[in-house]
């Protein structure tokens, strides 16, 4: 909860109006963010209460191209807003979340144990990952070494989380902070936005013939984006950005095939291929990313060369 709170603290007092509202933590009548109660079968019960957003809606789909616009400018406001919080005052609250090398170790150990006897039925999907491997080191060298700033990420980047003005589609404030962390990505929030906004379909899709990388949702959300981080993105994130939907899809691939072979134990299923069914949905976009990706960083490019030009600085 100090995350969030000191989180939306900072965007509330940054703001300069361009956000029409602000994400507010309502506190108990003790001050506390949260509340708290024995549930059944001894569980505890968490509760916490935002202020409420009027004549707002969010969508599981883009249907429209101002909506990627829109959901684009919305984290790239984030992104600019929150660039100065401290990385001190935060805590990294899931150690690893997007340590994509760490992810590969899990899955090069479930392929080894094979406690469920699956790895026979998918040695083209660890054959494309192993072939890749290179992927899973590009953001976090990057990271170590300096090439890429280390930013305050929100780690959530869906379109579910941003609240939409129902009559106007203009994005009113991203929500649910509770995987923001210092130490992060500007690459990390782009890239799984990208992930979730720029697939032809779902990812649960099991037809790959209708999943495909979509260029031009691409395009509409990386203009919303960049026009809010001109002014903070650097050189080097510029280009690698593209990267950052490669990358992020790629480790959510290797996070769907480990929980398939070790037995669906994290992500929610309701059929036995269900994480089997993400894994080849996920690797079919990672290979078209990978075709287009030229076309991707060149996109990048020229929006950035054209809202320098035109003066569209914070």
């Amino acid at each position: 909860m100090q995350n969030i709170s000191t989180v939306l603290d900072h965007i509330r007092v940054k703001n300069s109006g361009t956000i029409p509202y602000n994400l507010v933590l309502i506190p108990t009548l003790s001050g506390e963010f949260y509340w708290s109660r024995k549930g059944n079968n001894n569980t505890i019960e968490v509760w916490r209460m935002y202020n409420y957003i009027p004549n707002s809606v969010t969508y599981p789909v883009a249907t429209q191209s101002n909506i990627l616009f829109e959901a684009g400018k919305a984290y790239g406001r984030f992104q600019y807003i929150v660039h100065d919080i401290p990385p001190d005052v935060l805590f990294e609250t899931i150690p690893d979340f997007h340590n994509t090398p760490k992810r590969l170790k899990a899955l090069q150990k479930a392929i080894s144990e094979d406690t469920c006897h699956r790895a026979i039925d998918v040695q083209e999907e660890i054959k494309f990952i192993e072939s890749n491997s290179w992927l899973a080191s590009f953001i976090v060298t990057s990271l170590d070494d300096g090439k890429l700033p280390k930013r305050v990420a929100h780690n959530d980047t869906k379109l579910e989380n941003v609240l939409f003005d129902k009559d106007t589609n203009h994005a009113l404030c991203v929500i649910d902070y509770d995987t923001v962390m210092p130490n992060g990505s500007m690459l990390y929030d782009f890239g799984d936005a990208i992930r979730s906004m720029a697939s032809s379909s779902s990812e649960d899709e099991p037809d790959l013939s209708k999943v495909w990388f979509d260029i031009n949702r691409y395009k509409y959300f990386s203009e919303g984006f960049l026009r809010e981080v001109i002014s903070i993105i650097t050189e080097n994130e510029i280009t690698m950005l593209s990267m950052g939907a490669i990358v992020i899809t790629f480790e959510q691939a290797i996070r769907f095939l480990t929980d398939y072979l070790v037995g669906d134990v994290y992500f929610k299923v309701t059929f036995s291929q269900h994480n089997l069914v993400r894994t080849k949905n996920q690797l079919k976009l990672v290979k078209d990313m990978i075709e287009k990706k030229e076309c991707m960083e060149e996109i990048v490019t020229n929006y950035c060369r054209n809202f320098e030009f035109n003066g569209d600085l914070h």
